[in-house]
């Protein structure tokens, strides 16, 4: 006779395992903060390269009025040349800048914010957005054909720590004087915002002409600080 039919029998699952999804919400808030991050990522990535493109793009025809070369990263031909901004990092991007008379050649540093770093993104918003993107400009002049001497404009909390840490200024200009609106032409507004450190008392006046003076009036909140020196 053939063999009885075996019968299947099912393991009891314990109570406290049958759709009880609380014992897993450190799992899902695991999984929903790394596809979070991962978004805030990609997200943060295509924001900073597209900001650093439309910079590019507003500024383009002033650089190439003022340089024969734009974009010249020195490693390969003029004509070789595809991409004008340099990518260094997710939110930091150069550009260089040569063929100017007494000029060696400009960089140009877009050090923006960390938009693809979440922990940065909500540092900033903590900090209620105290945190901007940045433009630094770097000219070599010809040594041979400039005057020796260091000047610096810069907003009074950058000039205090510009004061400490460049070695040119607390050599050659340590005095901070506040900037004077009716003798360096610039708004008693803007005035109060800037320390100026200069080694020889004309060059102030040379510096801060008219078009310098109107820029510092115009984007008060917008400029950190204005180094220059033959160190």
């Amino acid at each position: 006779p053939p063999p009885p039919p075996k019968t299947i029998k099912f393991a009891s699952v314990p109570a406290h395992l049958r759709n009880n999804w609380e014992n897993y919400y450190l799992e899902m808030l695991m999984i929903a903060g790394i596809v979070v991050y991962f978004l805030n990522f990609f997200t943060g990535k295509s924001k900073n390269q597209r900001i650093a493109n439309a910079w590019f793009t507003a500024h383009k025809s002033l650089l190439d009025s003022n340089f024969a070369l734009v974009g010249d990263d020195g490693s390969k031909d003029v004509d070789e040349i595809e991409t004008h901004l340099q990518k260094e990092s997710e939110n930091i991007f150069t550009l260089w800048c040569s063929g100017r008379t007494c000029c060696e050649g400009m960089l140009v540093e877009l050090r923006l914010l960390k938009r693809q770093d979440l922990v940065s993104v909500i540092a900033n918003a903590i900090k209620s957005g105290t945190q901007k993107d940045q433009v630094k400009i770097q000219v070599n002049m010809n040594s041979e054909d400039m005057d020796s001497f260091v000047f610096c404009l810069a907003n009074k909390k950058t000039a205090a720590r510009l004061s400490k840490e460049m070695a040119d200024i607390t050599t050659f200009c340590p005095e901070r004087r506040s900037a004077i609106p009716d003798k360096h032409g610039i708004s008693a507004n803007t005035a109060s915002n800037y320390s100026i450190m200069s080694e020889i008392p004309e060059v102030t006046v040379a510096m801060l002409d008219s078009k310098l003076s109107a820029v510092l009036s115009k984007y008060a909140d917008g400029i950190d600080s204005i180094h220059f020196s033959d160190q």
